[in-house]
Parts: C-alpha cells; sequence; structure tokens
C-alpha cells in the first residue's frame, strides 16, 4: 500500500507549520493546543526542518534554553527524512524504525509539504491490516 492509500494520511492532512524565527515558547503553544507531537518548519514555502517533542526534550530543556527567547531555528532537527505519496507505507514505516525517529512529513513531487506522518498512524494502519488478516483465518 501506498502512503496515498492509507486512511491516515487521506482523512487527515493537517500540518502544524511554524517558521525558524519562531519561539520555542510559540510552537509549544500551538503543538499543545492543537494535540500535535511536531511542527514542520517552514521557510519561504520551502520545509527546512522538523522540531519535535523529543527536540524540545533534548534540545531545549536538557540544554537549560530559554523557551521564550530561543529560536526554532536553533533547535529543530534538520536534514530530515520525508515520503511522497507514492512511497511504500513498509518501506516508511522501515525508514523511521531504522532512523529511530516518530515523524516523516510528506512532500509533492515540487518538495512541497503536503502532509506528516507520525508513528501512531502507521500504528493504526498496522493494526487495521492484522485485523483483517485475523479475520480471514
Amino acid at each position: 500500500m501506498h502512503i496515498a492509500d492509507m486512511p491516515e494520511f487521506k482523512n487527515r492532512k493537517q500540518v502544524l507549520t511554524c517558521r525558524p524565527e519562531d519561539t520555542v515558547y510559540d510552537v509549544v503553544v500551538s503543538m499543545t493546543y492543537k494535540h500535535f507531537g511536531a511542527a514542520a518548519v517552514v521557510k519561504n514555502d520551502e520545509l527546512v526542518g522538523i522540531f519535535t517533542e523529543r527536540d524540545l526534550l533534548v534540545r531545549v530543556v536538557g540544554q537549560g534554553r530559554d523557551i521564550e527567547n530561543t529560536q526554532i531555528a536553533d533547535v529543530m532537527s534538520s536534514g530530515i527524512e520525508t515520503a511522497t505519496t507514492n512511497d511504500s507505507a513498509l518501506l516508511c514505516m522501515g525508514r523511521m524504525n531504522h532512523g529511530r525517529f516518530r515523524h516523516m512529513p510528506v512532500v509533492d513531487s515540487d518538495g512541497k509539504l503536503i502532509g506528516m506522518l507520525s508513528q501512531r498512524d502507521f500504528i493504526a494502519f498496522t493494526m487495521r491490516e492484522l485485523l483483517e488478516d485475523s479475520s480471514k483465518d
């Protein structure tokens, strides 16, 4: 199955985005309020990084940074892996597992951000597949 076929992708295309110059405080407030575990960092409509709960823990709290004065650009993950809608869901799950990351931005053929998948999305996908397989037995 391709990413485009996953109900978890088709039914939820919302992505929380922020700008590199946004403060950690402002982004964390948005993440908390909207129940997101990550925010895609976008500059001039281009994906330049991702800020995750793990980044908050390791790069902000773990380093004693001031959340009101630290910009996302200083603590985001860059060089992130992305997926396209034509990628195999199984391949993406493997990439996330091997790379030990929990969020994967989905981009179109021009590299523009169009969605975000999380480990939770893949768990829901896997559970549905397992339930369908077990009902055949």
